[in-house]
């Protein structure tokens, strides 16, 4: 069973499966700063990614989560202050954790369907625009995105010109 994930990210990624840690705590003794990402697949298999006016290239939305806040809340508030998602929507539930170098990052993984996707729009300053693209269009994306695409890690598949999300990506995790 592969319902808890935890991925370690350091000069190279590689992936560990397992029991989640609880609270990561930096050198300092304190708590890591955590952000949080989702992949948005829209109900025609295209995938959403945003571009914000600070990078040269594009990536998912998402952002910082507050120290308390629950991953899950935190990835959906900064879904909707990006980019409008509908309040009435299921939050996307959280597929993986990836401890980086400087702060864990908690991923969640949609298949959206088409009364949401289309009531996205750009809500923030912070992003020049967002995008719907299939696995043949895509834009240039930074390294972090373009490693949670990778097949093996298992949260979302390429099929021809359609995104889907993975089997294991539908188990979800349980952060605490």
């Amino acid at each position: 069973m592969i319902g808890n994930r935890t991925a370690i990210v350091g000069g190279h990624a590689r992936e560990v499966f397992g029991a989640l840690t609880t609270v990561a705590r930096a050198a300092t003794g304190g708590p890591r700063a955590r952000g949080g990402v989702a992949l948005l697949i829209d109900h025609t298999g295209r995938m959403l990614f945003v571009h914000a006016r600070y990078r040269k290239q594009w990536n998912l939305a998402g952002g910082f989560l507050n120290p308390v806040e629950d991953p899950v809340a935190g990835i959906r508030r900064e879904l909707t202050e990006e980019i409008a998602f509908p309040p009435e929507a299921p939050s996307p539930p959280l597929a993986l954790i990836i401890h980086r170098k400087n702060h864990d990052e908690h991923v969640a993984v949609a298949q959206l369907d088409r009364a949401t996707a289309i009531r996205l729009h750009v809500v923030t300053w912070e992003l020049r625009g967002f995008r719907w693209c299939t696995p043949v269009d895509m834009p240039q994306l930074n390294d972090f995105t373009r490693y949670l695409l990778d097949p093996n890690l298992g949260l979302v598949v390429a099929e021809g010109n359609r995104w889907r999300v993975a089997p294991t990506s539908e188990q979800g995790v349980n952060p605490t």
